[in-house]
């Protein structure tokens, strides 16, 4: 996926800035589908899912809830306990997820092969 923004002048309220998303044919489609049946567009998506994104802490700790789908507003403390794989695989592939020391002592302890 490609991203480009390019300035447009100010709004009367509020500035704003066009984004040009170059996405598979397919994804678009089938994203274009489930937003038309919940009654929402593309540039509202890509809207809340960046400020979602910009209110995630720099660094989650023990009772930092988590803001992701499957676990959402669940303190990662709880989340390290249920599901420590789940736990492992988002600090693997979740851009900007940063755990404390505390965390990773947490989950090295309930899980310590990492599997």
């Amino acid at each position: 996926m490609k991203l480009r923004a390019r300035n447009r002048k100010p709004k009367a309220e509020a500035e704003t800035v066009t984004v040009s998303i170059t996405l598979p044919k397919a994804l678009f489609e089938d994203l274009d589908g489930v937003l038309a049946a919940r009654d929402t567009t593309i540039s509202k998506f890509v809207e809340v899912q960046a400020r979602s994104y910009m209110r995630m802490p720099l660094e989650f700790e023990l009772h930092t809830q988590l803001p992701f789908r499957k676990y959402s507003g669940t303190p990662l403390e709880d989340v390290i306990r249920l599901d420590p794989n789940y736990v492992r695989w988002v600090a693997g592939n979740v851009a900007n997820f940063r755990m404390s020391e505390r965390c990773w002592s947490l989950l090295n302890r309930i899980d310590p092969s990492g599997e």
